[in-house]
């Protein structure tokens, strides 16, 4: 059975730059939410069922892999097939996240709710998706969620969502950028710039303001900085 694509969640991160193709679910309601638009769900924790949950998920068919994201590792994440989703409220979610990923060495990784706890609380969502990044990465998302808080705490900035009532939200562009562990810290205009390079086609110039942040990621081809080099042209 094909999984639901929620309409309103879509719009949403698509006026952030994100590809239809790339639309990754963060949040849900409910478990029924995950079930009907994420995959399939089987309980990690024994006594705590509504707990923890491994979902196991197919990517889309629909997936553009000539957007040059794919060219960095560590995009795998999005559509792992397994994947942890845990409760808002759930504190153990770090011994659930071993008990589901036996083979994931995360000792020198925190994990990362993919939208912070105190928005999806805001937002009237239960269920998280959990993924392993570095602490420096985690702790520069901090500003961007504090500054997401202090926004939402006024509903007149989410009444369409209220309206709407999603039972999921796909990643915006600082969910998205910090599942690949890129340092945020805030910037809004910034993280634009990353969308703006990172959902684009592979070969398409890098936004000029962005390139002293690139230089600092092993991962970005010196083919796409303006000193040329080495490595394969994304």
């Amino acid at each position: 059975m094909s999984l639901k694509v929620e309409e309103f969640a879509k719009r949403r991160a698509m006026r952030e730059g994100i590809p239809e193709s790339l639309l990754v679910p963060v949040v849900a309601v409910d478990q029924n939410a995950i079930t009907e638009y994420v995959g399939e769900i089987t309980p990690i924790m024994p006594r705590s069922p509504e707990k923890a949950l491994l979902v196991t998920v197919r990517a889309p068919d629909t997936t553009d892999r000539n957007l040059r994201v794919w060219n960095n590792p560590a995009s795998n994440i999005y559509f792992q097939e397994r994947q942890v989703w845990v409760h808002v409220d759930y504190h153990g979610y770090r011994r659930a996240y071993k008990k589901a990923m036996p083979s994931d060495n995360i000792d020198k990784f925190v994990l990362s709710h993919t939208m912070g706890r105190p928005m999806a609380r805001i937002l009237g969502f239960n269920y998280i998706r959990l993924t392993p990044v570095t602490k420096k990465a985690n702790t520069s998302s901090i500003l961007s969620e504090i500054q997401g808080c202090r926004r939402y705490a006024d509903p007149k900035f989410y009444k369409k969502l209220l309206e709407a009532k999603p039972r999921i939200l796909y990643a915006d562009t600082t969910e998205m950028l910090l599942m690949l562990d890129i340092m945020i810290g805030g910037n809004f205009a910034e993280e634009a710039y990353w969308a703006e390079y990172l959902f684009a086609p592979v070969g398409t110039p890098p936004p000029p303001d962005l390139i002293g942040s690139l230089r600092t990621y092993d991962w970005v081809c010196d083919g796409d900085l303006p000193s040329g080099g080495d490595f394969i042209q994304l």
